[in-house]
């Protein structure tokens, strides 16, 4: 009761962080409320039993962080240093959610920001370090290359794709999905804008989870990330868009 409780909270905070996103992108209340509540519906049941709700609450609240107006201004020692306890802390709830590291250096290559990179990496590699001491000062060396390594050697299957295309659920999914990957086709062609980080973290984030989700035993829960984003830009986006269709 009390994880699954910390979990529902967890989960609360991350509908909140897309309802944040939906209003930064432009979207109405009522819209970005929405978006809220259609975010909420992609958890699955792993994320009141498991760290995914912590991992993907950190993922969502990085890439809000990266959301700003003045989104091509470098960035400062302080502001790099927060982005990566976030990141590093997202690693350390699930090492799946290494690709919030992977979207901060795709927001900043976009923004063409290699002073700001340079200072993410360096920040990021030494709370990295500093966290990895303060574990091992903690548990010996042979638990966690048990919990870490051995644990994720599954071998490979299809299990998630199998349980994309059984009985027909993809039609759930596939609305979220491609319009991750139209939007992407847009960003590589202009570059500038908020939504291109949104953007380009959900494509990151899909590709991760499609990678991650060869991993036997792994399911629906690696795309919960992507479809998280592709709710905030896509019900941003897809109003104004219409308008300009009629």
């Amino acid at each position: 009761r009390v994880g699954r409780t910390v979990a529902l909270a967890l989960n609360l905070m991350t509908a909140a962080l897309v309802l944040s996103l939906c209003l930064r992108l432009g979207a109405r209340p009522a819209t970005a409320l929405a978006g809220a509540c259609i975010g909420f519906m992609t958890f699955t049941e792993h994320y009141y039993g498991r760290p995914d709700a912590l991992a993907t609450l950190l993922v969502v609240a990085l890439v809000h962080a990266l959301v700003r107006p003045q989104r091509s201004a470098s960035w400062g020692w302080q502001r790099a240093a927060g982005l990566a306890v976030i990141g590093v802390a997202a690693v350390l709830a699930k090492q799946t959610a290494a690709v919030a590291l992977l979207i901060v250096v795709a927001d900043r290559l976009l923004a063409g920001d290699r002073s700001g990179l340079a200072r993410f990496t360096i920040a990021a590699t030494a709370i990295a370090l500093a966290a990895t001491g303060l574990i091992l000062a903690w548990w010996p060396v042979p638990a966690l290359w048990r919990n870490l390594v051995q644990a994720s050697r599954n071998g490979i299957d299809p299990t998630l794709f199998m349980e994309l295309f059984d009985k027909g659920i993809f039609k759930y999914h596939a609305g979220w999905l491609l319009l991750i990957a139209g939007c992407a086709g847009l960003v590589l062609r202009r570059r500038s804008g908020q939504g291109a980080t949104v953007v380009a973290a959900g494509a990151l984030a899909l590709l991760s989870g499609l990678l991650f989700g060869l991993k036997r035993g792994s399911g629906l829960n690696y795309l919960v990330e992507a479809e998280a984003l592709a709710v905030a830009m896509g019900l941003a986006w897809l109003p104004a868009s219409a308008g300009g269709w009629g």
